[in-house]
């Protein structure tokens, strides 16, 4: 984001990382900076580039990491404030969980601000990886999770089953898909697991496919 925004992704990247690191349980947080000495000491560049843009890395970049996943976070400016949405994906490019956190532009400058909401989408993060995790750390959330309604996980991945993601709040599930020229048609269905309504808005700048390859 252009403009004084800028200011925030440091500070805003920190109180992520320990949101996140608080969160034992469910994550072993391994520090950019030692995956940067990593990447340099191994000519891993090529790799990190990447899968910080969807791709799959080489089988030498998954041994010498020795991570799960990674956890990327991109802060897009709307027409109804700026959106925050912070995404773990696999080393082959599988959405493990992603969530989202909605501020005003001026929001977002106030570390408070950045601290609830990394603290928020860690609780939301850590009920997805170990269902009936406690939210009440999490505090002034806009959104409570449901773990008790969330689908089930497997052991070795955390991921939900495929074609569907699913938060505390709702679960959106892709169906049939056809093509038709150069277009690619797909069904979708959200459903919400809360017992009262909620405001559901996707940027089209955010939405992309992904094929069989992770491509």
């Amino acid at each position: 984001m252009k403009g004084d925004i800028e200011s925030v992704a440091p500070a805003l990247a920190e109180a992520l990382q320990m949101a996140f690191g608080e969160k034992r349980n469910a994550f072993t947080v391994l520090e950019r900076r030692h995956l940067d000495q990593v990447v340099k000491a191994n000519q891993l560049e090529r790799d990190l580039y990447a899968i910080s843009h969807g791709g799959r890395p080489s089988e030498q970049f998954v041994h010498q990491v020795k991570a799960d996943g990674f956890l990327r976070s991109e802060l897009v400016d709307g027409p109804d404030g700026a959106v925050l949405t912070v995404t773990l994906v696999s080393l082959d490019s599988v959405v493990i969980w992603q969530g989202q956190a909605r501020e005003s532009r001026a929001a977002w400058l106030v570390h408070e601000t950045q601290i609830r909401n990394a603290e928020k989408l860690a609780s939301e993060a850590e009920s997805h990886i170990i269902p009936g995790t406690s939210q009440a750390e999490a505090g002034n959330q806009h959104s409570q999770s449901s773990p008790s309604q969330t689908m089930p996980h497997s052991a070795v991945t955390g991921q939900t089953m495929p074609g569907s993601f699913v938060t505390g709040s709702y679960s959106l599930t892709a169906g049939a898909a056809r093509k038709n020229g150069q277009h690619l048609y797909v069904s979708l269905t959200l459903e919400s697991l809360l017992d009262k309504p909620f405001r559901f808005v996707t940027l089209s700048v955010s939405c992309y496919l992904l094929d069989e390859d992770g491509n």
